[in-house]
């Protein structure tokens, strides 16, 4: 695996498989005593957004796998007001041997990565979110052995970054997909198609729950309902959205082995219930620990050398 990894179509079915077996194989072997194979390494960490999840999961990651972190926020670059994304990538590929980037805007991570000389990888764009479906299909396939005939429900907002990231390889891996989201909230057209063409038409649009086959469902998802740079929205989304809420009720009518999937933070009360992010069916905390052990894997496969 060579080159930037903007979203999870820049890997192959079977790079995603060889993905998943060395994330399982670093986590079962992570305390015992390991080999540092990237030591010697510096690897920068552009954040435009702020972070829990990323940014731990991230550094620990480069840290276990012997490199160095070097983290860079917004208010210290201040890329596309004090320095262009072209001057900001040309520099850091002088001193770094790759770039995790987690930038506001998708254009602009293309922008950056076509001047980057290292390998550069999507750690959230407002288009995908790589790592985070990255991590949720490790998730499943742990709980349920393989991926292939589960079947997926994503209720809420279809078309945001996470939502997009997993529409685009979930299928492909044969898993059924099926969106519940109100028009609006609904995947964009190219999407879909792609999604739809990868995935032999293992995808389905829904508008509410009702419509929803969940007898067959033993994954729920969902997210907030206002993500970042959305706040100005949050009055018409919440009213929106408000049918759309992951709680008791819809999970029982899903397979009694169902596990709930949410990628945090969560809002309480809005796109998920408590008692139900808290409960038997929850692997919200695994998913949150995966990422950790899918960007160590990530990494190291990029990173390796020939």
């Amino acid at each position: 695996m060579k080159g930037h990894i903007l979203g999870v179509r820049n890997l192959t079915t079977t790079e995603t498989e060889q993905l998943f077996d060395l994330a399982r194989s670093l986590k079962h072997d992570r305390h015992t005593r390991q080999p540092a194979p990237l030591r010697g390494l510096s690897i920068g960490l552009l954040f435009q957004h702020p972070s829990l999840r990323t940014k731990a999961s991230f550094d620990i990651a480069i840290h276990e796998l012997g490199a160095h972190p070097v983290y860079f926020s917004n208010e210290e670059v201040r890329m596309g007001t004090r320095e262009t994304p072209e001057d900001v990538a040309r520099v850091l590929s002088r001193y770094v041997a790759a770039i995790v980037a987690r930038l506001r805007s998708h254009k602009e991570l293309e922008r950056f990565a076509a001047a980057s000389t290292v390998p550069v990888i999507n750690a959230l764009t407002d288009f995908e979110h790589p790592c985070q479906a990255l991590a949720d299909l490790l998730t499943i396939k742990e709980v349920f052995g393989s991926l292939e005939g589960n079947h997926l429900a994503f209720v809420g907002d279809a078309d945001n970054n996470v939502a997009t990231s997993l529409l685009l390889i979930a299928p492909k891996l044969g898993v059924r997909f099926t969106l519940i989201a109100p028009h609006g909230y609904q995947p964009r057209a190219a999407v879909l198609q792609q999604a739809m063409a990868d995935g032999n038409a293992l995808v389905t649009v829904v508008d509410t729950p009702d419509q929803a086959d969940l007898a067959s469902v033993n994954i729920l998802y969902t997210d907030v309902w206002v993500s970042m740079g959305q706040e100005e929205e949050q009055h018409r989304r919440k009213e929106d959205l408000r049918d759309y809420q992951i709680n008791h009720a819809l999970l029982c009518r899903c397979r009694s082995d169902c596990i709930v999937l949410h990628c945090l933070p969560a809002k309480r009360g809005q796109e998920i219930t408590s008692d139900v992010l808290e409960g038997p069916h929850s692997r919200v905390f695994d998913q949150a620990e995966n990422r950790l052990h899918i960007q160590k894997a990530l990494l190291q496969m990029v990173l390796a050398k020939e």
